[in-house]
């Protein structure tokens, strides 16, 4: 059974997929959003990324 942070966390992240704005040759990516939420909630975490693009295509209007 999930707990209720957990079913947040999910519907959160589909939030952010839905206002994502990859670059045209990319599709909007669970992991990369997922990540994002992951650092958001950590404050101070660093995103590493092969492609900072695939990260600055999430918007940060989650975080708070």
């Amino acid at each position: 059974m999930r707990d209720g942070s957990e079913i947040t966390d999910w519907r959160r992240i589909g939030t952010v997929l839905g206002h994502a704005a990859p670059t045209p040759e990319k599709k909007p990516d669970a992991v990369d959003a997922w990540g994002e939420l992951a650092a958001a909630k950590h404050g101070s975490a660093v995103i590493s990324a092969r492609d900072p693009k695939d990260v600055a295509a999430y918007p940060r209007s989650h975080r708070g």
